[in-house]
């Protein structure tokens, strides 16, 4: 589901179709590549959480 506020639907169209079709490029490129998107994933939620990608450890501050 995606969400979008009725001033930006209405004001800029094309903005909320030129993201739409973006992340469906990026879905279906994530669907052909699950290992590639597995690793991007892992690394932006690690550090999205503070954390060294592939270990439990925090980042030093």
């Amino acid at each position: 589901m995606l969400v979008t506020t009725t001033k930006i639907a209405q004001e800029q169209p094309d903005l909320a179709k030129r993201f739409i079709a973006a992340l469906m490029k990026g879905l279906v490129h994530s669907i052909g590549n699950p290992d590639e998107a597995g690793r991007i994933l892992q690394k932006n939620v690690s550090a999205a959480n503070g954390r060294t990608p592939g270990t439990n450890a925090r980042s030093p501050s």
